[in-house]
């Protein structure tokens, strides 16, 4: 899995987000990351869970809502 920490993920709603941190949960990417704003800098008010998705070779990433598996995955990464 590669590195993607302070990658910078745009969305297909042109959103931009920074990622802060990345974790390896039974073999998905997971990322904690901040919106961008228009001067390119994060917003610490923005922040949101993603999950990798991988479908037919193409890369797809999903916002996470469930928000018990995001306490657990915000302790796992432990910041």
């Amino acid at each position: 899995m590669e590195n993607r920490i302070h990658k910078v993920l745009k969305l297909e709603t042109g959103s931009k987000y920074v990622i802060l941190k990345q974790a390896v949960y039974k073999g998905d990417n997971y990322y904690i990351a901040s919106k961008l704003d228009e001067y390119e800098l994060p917003m610490s008010s923005d922040v949101k869970f993603f999950h990798e998705v991988v479908v037919d070779n193409k890369v797809n990433i999903e916002v996470l809502t469930d928000s018990n598996f995001i306490k657990y995955l915000y302790s796992y990464m432990q910041f």
